[in-house]
Parts: structure tokens; sequence; C-alpha cells
């Protein structure tokens, strides 16, 4: 074990998410996003509106990283 070199020493193993990847988190948030949209206008009763928040919070968070994307591109 001594022998082993310490991972956080070598730079890609913490390395920031590339423009590739904050492209397929967007996807990948947008889409659940519209899927919890979808699930709200189904629902009814108190819970649709957490169903609403977790679309809200999901779409942002999609956004986000697609605006981090364009800027890393």
């Amino acid at each position: 074990m001594a022998d082993e070199p310490a991972n956080s020493t070598d730079p890609q193993w913490f390395r920031p998410p590339t423009a590739r990847e904050h492209r397929i988190g967007a996807a990948l948030f947008i889409g659940f996003g519209l899927f919890f949209f979808l699930f709200f206008l189904f629902f009814s009763g108190w819970f649709r509106w957490v169903i609403l928040i977790l679309a809200i919070i999901s779409i942002a968070r999609g956004a986000r990283h697609a605006i981090i994307s364009m800027h890393r591109a």
C-alpha cells in the first residue's frame, strides 16, 4: 500500500466535467423535469405541487448545465 501513488495527486482523478458531460447532464435533467411536469398534469392533491417543484428545480439545473457546456465548448 505504501508503494501506490496517492490518487489525489493525479490531475485526471478529480477533473472537472467536460462540455460533453455537461450536455449529457443537461439532457438528463431537462428530460426528468419534463417527465415530472407531465406527472404534475395527471396527479391531483397536495403532492402534485411537490412534483411541480421537482420539475422546476430539475429544468433549472439542466439549463445551468447547458449554459456551462456552451461556455466550455
